[in-house]
């Protein structure tokens, strides 16, 4: 009663990253559970079932844990560097070329991440003035004379945008008064009891993993029931754009501690338990009170822009009282995402995770922009002849 089950747990490079499996679904062949061994077994295992078995699958955390199924992208930032083009369009819908030789709107890449992740709801959060363009994108497909006009990959490619664009939901933000705030617009779409997966809606993700596994997925993999954000190295000039952290490192399970990163190989520790976090820090600041053992000197852990918060319901309570605390105000000061992490770092924990990756910040300067197009773009030998006559014959040619 169910064939793939066998096909799976006898997969003899599987045996050793798992405890067991079993069917789940009507007479068990639904689909196959796998109880891992640990988190870093569970990655490995999903990237086995799906590379050789060709099967799709989606992390689960059994326990006191609720699984992530629920994602929030604020998306209605205005961009003064970018200025006047961000007057019309919105960073999240800057086109970028991506290795599947596509273009597509930034936030495009980021909805696929999460929804290839396995999370059944992306809640985006725009702005009135740009609402009708994300509807465009997620909602309409194209007319049937637009479509007679792809070629047969961007036809099959619209089917996908419409299957993605059903986990959607858009939420406006009246006024952009900070990310807190963003996040804050969603509160009536998410469900305040389970956790909440947040990307930035004007950053890009792109893996440096070994085996290719996203951002997203190294995140969720890492994921133990605390909150947890994705970090990353940033030298010290250039901690003033970010958010910091510090914290003292996990080192449960490793062999040795490495004296500094980069000597010890697998040895060293990717997690941290956080004890402060600070919004863009002077140079000063850090050196003073953000050193982390085991980095080198002048190199410190900033936010890589990848959030998954337990406390969904905690933190915007937070961030509602917060925002009734600032008021109306047109010179109050922007309602930050930070110092609400920090205090649900004080209050119920928050860990810190490197992730293997880029993080590309597309809503700053124009230089920014243009070496995120750079690094993403496929080299035109990546992409395959028909292809390239298969774009080339979707252009316009002018004609209505």
């Amino acid at each position: 009663t169910a064939p793939n089950l066998p096909r799976v747990w006898r997969r003899e490079p599987l045996r050793k990253h798992i405890f067991g499996a079993k069917g789940v679904g009507s007479q068990g062949d639904g689909c196959a559970q796998l109880l891992c061994r640990s988190a870093t077994d569970a990655e490995a295992a999903m990237r086995i079932v799906e590379t050789e078995l060709g099967m799709r699958t989606m992390p689960l955390q059994i326990g006191a844990s609720r699984p992530v199924g629920q994602a929030v992208v604020p998306a209605a930032s205005f961009s003064a560097a970018s200025f006047p083009a961000s007057r019309t369009t919105p960073p999240a819908l800057f086109p970028l070329l991506d290795a599947d030789g596509i273009l597509k709107p930034a936030i495009l890449l980021l909805v696929e991440q999460a929804v290839d992740a396995g999370l059944a709801k992306v809640v985006i959060v725009v702005s009135p003035e740009h609402k009708g363009h994300f509807e465009a994108l997620f909602r309409r497909p194209p007319s049937p004379r637009e479509m007679a006009r792809l070629p047969p990959r961007l036809q099959r490619y619209a089917e996908k945008i419409r299957e993605v664009g059903a986990k959607v939901e858009l939420v406006e933000q009246q006024e952009q008064l900070g990310l807190g705030h963003a996040v804050l617009c969603a509160r009536a779409a998410l469900e305040e009891e389970a956790p909440t997966l947040l990307l930035l809606g004007d950053h890009l993700y792109t893996t440096a993993h070994p085996e290719g596994t996203s951002c997203v997925r190294q995140l969720l993999a890492a994921y133990t029931g605390t909150s947890v954000m994705a970090l990353q190295r940033t030298a010290e000039a250039h901690v003033h754009r970010y958010g910091c952290a510090t914290g003292k490192w996990d080192i449960s399970g490793k062999a040795s501690w490495p004296t500094r990163f980069g000597d010890g190989g697998d040895a060293e520790p990717r997690r941290v338990h956080l004890t402060m976090l600070v919004e863009k820090p002077t140079a000063e600041f850090a050196a003073t009170n953000l050193a982390v053992p085991g980095l080198p000197e002048g190199t410190y852990l900033s936010a890589f822009g990848l959030y998954i918060i337990t406390e969904t319901g905690a933190l915007l309570q937070w961030l509602a009282d917060a925002a009734d605390a600032r008021g109306a105000s047109p010179t109050a000061p922007p309602l930050q995402l930070t110092e609400a992490l920090d205090v649900l770092r004080a209050e119920s924990g928050l860990q810190g995770y490197l992730v293997d990756g880029t993080r590309f910040d597309i809503g700053g300067e124009p230089q920014a922009f243009l070496e995120t197009v750079n690094a993403l773009a496929p080299s035109l030998e990546s992409v395959s002849p028909p292809e390239v006559r298969g774009l080339s014959r979707g252009r316009s040619s002018g004609g209505a």
